[in-house]
């Protein structure tokens, strides 16, 4: 499974975005030192049993909504 990071600066907050296929988060915390490796210091943070969660979720499918499905749910009187 593929990680990815980078840095952003939001609104003045320094932050990094990370994404591991369809699993997304943000880390927000002390970036006074941007460490050189964004990806290992991600996993590092969240550590060896919450990255395999983290991958085992990011390889999961997910199923597209059914736009009409929901507007029929919507539109039915109740």
């Amino acid at each position: 499974m593929e990680w990815k990071a980078e840095y952003k600066d939001i609104n003045g907050i320094k932050q990094i975005q990370w994404t591991c296929g369809t699993k997304h988060g943000t880390y927000l915390g002390d970036l006074s030192e941007e460490p050189k490796d964004v990806v290992k210091f991600i996993k590092d943070y969240y550590g060896e049993e919450e990255v395999k969660k983290i991958e085992e979720e990011g390889a999961k499918e997910v199923p597209p909504i059914d736009f009409e499905k929901m507007f029929e749910e919507m539109t039915k009187g109740g």
